[in-house]
């Protein structure tokens, strides 16, 4: 099932036709829609409109970048991180050249690390994130992380290869110390 969706773009008054009885039942009274939850930052009851397995379905039929990010938003901030995956891999592999597409891609990595216990593929998704040009700060972070899910993993020479990587990079940087200091610990072998 597909969400319901206003034919009026963002900020137009909204239409005084029904909406199409497929979807009846995720809409409420008015015009509210998903995405003018999402927007509003009512991320549960732009879930509610979605309806169960609602997310995937939208970002299956999701036709920017936008719609995307939202559908992502909509997932982590109710409380649902592994369901902003997929709208959060389509936007890194349709939209890659996008500018939230590293964004996207640091934020499965985030979410992969922090909240699904995958460090193999969050460390594929920071290493995605830097090769697609993350700015700024998140840039930085991302080259630590991506040594922090190397390090969980047991995996010593991609851990060293990426802590080598950052203190290229960021000789000075917030994490810095944290790298050397475990460089210089013992490794159990």
């Amino acid at each position: 099932p597909q969400p319901a969706q206003s034919d009026e773009p963002c900020g137009a008054e909204p239409s005084t036709r029904a909406p199409t009885t497929e979807r009846v039942s995720e809409r409420t009274e008015g015009p509210e829609s998903w995405l003018d939850a999402a927007t509003a930052r009512d991320f549960d009851r732009a879930r509610d409109l979605l309806g169960p397995g609602g997310v995937r379905a939208a970002a299956r039929s999701a036709t920017t970048p936008r719609e995307l990010w939202a559908l992502s938003d909509i997932a982590r901030q109710s409380g649902h991180p592994r369901e902003a995956i997929f709208p959060l891999e389509r936007l890194v592999v349709d939209y890659g050249s996008h500018p939230q597409a590293p964004l996207a891609a640091f934020t499965l990595g985030r979410i992969q690390m922090d909240q699904l216990g995958a460090p193999t593929l969050a460390a594929e998704n920071f290493e995605r994130a830097i090769a697609m040009g993350l700015p700024g700060r998140l840039r930085e972070e991302a080259f630590f992380l991506r040594f922090l899910t190397h390090r969980r993993t047991n995996n010593h020479a991609r851990a060293r290869g990426a802590a080598e990587a950052y203190l290229t990079r960021y000789p000075s940087g917030r994490h810095a110390n944290v790298i050397l200091e475990a460089l210089s610990e013992p490794r159990s072998e």
